[in-house]
């Protein structure tokens, strides 16, 4: 049978209950079906419509699970019938020889498309670098998953978003600064690289992820390593395929990414810490990796002031394309991607600040000094980032936990 068989299994009360027999292929070979609608849990999400990476996936009739190096499918349901029905190893043979798979850490799952992220290390020009291996697998039959494209990138992954046909996956990569101002010539040998794979060719050497002439800079950041936002297709033949890609300099590389995402928005923040000088006289080093961002990144002591703040960065989704559309500011650090809510043409972002001295707020001081934290919530343009709004002074001597 080309479709799955469906009888009663069992009536009582006026209730049927339906379970399907699987089809078999001309081979002989048997293929779970997927037989009901009936509704399902899935991942928490914190925008509705809008699923988020895990290490765990669900259609309703089946099971996806990632981890170690293993991508197991369960059937669900019915009850009587749940087994493990594959077990298949993420080891592939087209993961690029430079590349040593660690774990599997996280999945987005859309119709018969699972895509698997996974931890690895990148060997490049006797280097060896933090990656994320990028692997789409075809399980329409979840007994004989198929593993459809590769892609290994250098960078960590923060976390990854399905808007509708893409996974959007934001990571973070550092750039190779070996504390020389760098020419031109060298540019290449410090950003980010990634492998493409697709053709299943382990000997293709791995290229940079970006070009310096591609990276956006926001003027209130010293960049020191780089947010990428890398737009994947799920479904049709070209699922797994990179189809666009932005990289913005960014500040403290170890501060963890907050994303929130819906339909047409994707919003990246991330926390910045530096010395500001007014002027390039003041600064010890004006120097970046890349040429044209000098101007931009100002550094030193003597005469400078140290800011930290939350840098929030817009993007404007369209099937796939990435667009940088505004970036903005707020104070102090986010706790996590809680922090921050599109409501009415508005973003509402929560944050605390962390801050010392001699005077602050009464009954918040030790032997030492006083605490003068506090949260806050600024009310931002949806599409120009500008403050419209903000309550602060919340929560003085402590700060945002949940």
């Amino acid at each position: 049978l080309s479709e799955p068989y469906q009888r009663p299994l069992a009536a009582s009360g006026g209730r049927v209950e339906v379970v399907a027999i699987d089809s078999a292929d001309a081979s002989g070979h048997s293929s779970p079906s997927r037989s009901s609608s009936a509704d399902f849990s899935t991942t928490n999400v914190q925008v509705a419509g809008i699923d988020e990476s895990d290490w765990i996936k669900t259609d309703g009739d089946f099971i996806y699970s990632v981890g170690g190096h293993q991508l197991v499918i369960v059937r669900a349901r019915p009850a009587s019938k749940r087994e493990v029905v594959s077990r298949t190893s993420l080891r592939a043979d087209r993961v690029t020889k430079d590349a040593r798979f660690l774990a599997a850490e996280q999945a987005l799952l859309s119709g018969d498309s699972l895509l698997v992220m996974s931890a690895a290390e990148l060997r490049s020009k006797g280097r060896t670098l933090q990656a994320l291996v990028i692997q789409a697998w075809d399980v329409s039959d979840p007994s004989q998953p198929e593993l459809v494209r590769t892609r290994t990138i250098e960078g960590r992954l923060a976390t990854g978003r399905l808007v509708g046909d893409y996974a959007m996956l934001a990571v973070g990569a550092a750039v190779h600064l070996d504390g020389d101002p760098p020419t031109e010539e060298s540019e290449e040998a410090i950003l980010p690289v990634w492998h493409a794979g697709d053709d299943g060719d382990d000997s293709w050497d791995p290229q940079p992820a970006v070009q310096c002439s591609e990276i956006s800079y926001v003027e209130e950041v010293q960049g020191r390593s780089l947010a990428m936002l890398y737009a994947v297709r799920m479904t049709g033949k070209d699922a797994g395929k990179v189809v666009d890609r932005h990289a913005t300099a960014v500040g403290t590389a170890w501060s963890e990414i907050a994303v929130v995402a819906t339909n047409d928005s994707f919003y990246l923040a991330t926390y910045n810490q530096q010395w500001w000088c007014p002027h390039e006289s003041d600064c010890a080093h004006s120097a970046w990796w890349c040429s044209e961002a000098a101007r931009l990144a100002r550094q030193g002591r003597g005469g400078c002031e140290y800011r930290d703040g939350t840098v929030i960065l817009a993007f404007t989704l369209d099937s796939g394309k990435i667009t940088l559309r505004a970036t903005g500011t707020v104070p102090g650090y986010l706790l996590n991607q809680f922090s921050m809510d599109e409501h009415e043409g508005h973003l509402r972002v929560a944050f605390s600040r962390n801050a010392w001295g001699r005077a602050c707020f009464p009954g918040t001081c030790t032997w030492r000094a006083c605490d003068c934290s506090d949260s806050g919530v600024d009310v931002l343009d949806k599409y120009t980032l500008t403050r419209v709004g903000r309550v602060a002074g919340l929560g003085r001597g402590g700060r945002i936990y949940a």
